[in-house]
């Protein structure tokens, strides 16, 4: 039915959401509620491309704005 649909599209997208936000908390290692460019393992050029605001951090919004293809990305760099 629709309302099963809905709501399994809500959870999916909480789940999601939920996943996102653990892989944020276990990048700020100093808990400051952002990532600093110190605590970034991955290219530091992706770094510079998600920090749309120049702060020289990532804030959660913007860890959310990484894609799929982003993701591939930083795999390929990491596991040179």
């Amino acid at each position: 039915s629709r309302g099963s649909r809905d709501s399994d599209r809500d959870w999916d997208r909480n789940r999601n959401s939920t996943r996102r936000d653990e892989g944020a908390g276990r990048l700020d290692r100093n808990r400051s509620g952002v990532v600093e460019g110190y605590e970034w393992p991955y290219n530091k050029s992706v770094f510079h491309q998600l920090d749309t605001n120049a702060d020289s951090t990532l804030s959660r919004d913007e860890l959310n704005n990484i894609s799929k293809a982003t993701m591939i990305q930083l795999d390929k760099n990491n596991n040179q």
